[in-house]
């Protein structure tokens, strides 16, 4: 039995609960940012990267390269609904990865910081450059919590 009482697996269980820890620091970090608080609205994002990227690279070693998991749970589900759902959350979440990894290099060049190092403000023509990439993000995201949170109820409750 693992986190969540089903027979997951901790590595899948890990997953699900890093795309729900992904989902609070990307709500955060828009409030931050509305609040104009550039330097913590940096942090969370640069957390949130971070760990995306983390997700995504284990998710690929446990799971596609080792076929465990989800991969395995998967096949003993009808393949028309795990492939296409798989396909769908994977496609999202890579979108949602190149955004946000897009939009921090966006947001790097155009940083103004202050004497130790503090990012105190972007310059006007990088933010609008940033901010018209970055407002995909945590839709993307929140997409890609949604689509892996139907698979693992698909492939764990249902299956």
């Amino acid at each position: 039995m693992a986190l969540f009482g089903t027979d997951a697996g901790l590595p899948t269980d890990l997953l699900i609960l890093g795309e729900l820890v992904i989902s609070v620091l990307v709500y955060l970090g828009v409030r931050r940012i509305r609040r104009n608080e550039v330097h913590a609205h940096r942090t969370l994002m640069l957390t949130t990267l971070g760990l995306n990227g983390f997700l995504l690279v284990s998710f690929l070693i446990t799971d596609v390269i080792k076929a465990t998991n989800t991969i395995e749970r998967g096949l003993t589900a009808p393949l028309w609904v795990f492939i296409p759902l798989l396909a769908i959350h994977l496609t999202i979440a890579i979108s949602a990865l190149t955004i946000a990894f897009l939009s921090w290099r966006i947001a790097r060049q155009g940083t103004v910081r202050d004497g130790n190092g503090i990012v105190v403000t972007v310059t006007p023509h990088v933010r609008e450059r940033h901010r018209r990439i970055a407002r995909y993000y945590p839709n993307l995201w929140y997409a890609t919590l949604a689509t892996g949170l139907i698979l693992y109820g698909v492939l764990y409750i249902l299956y």
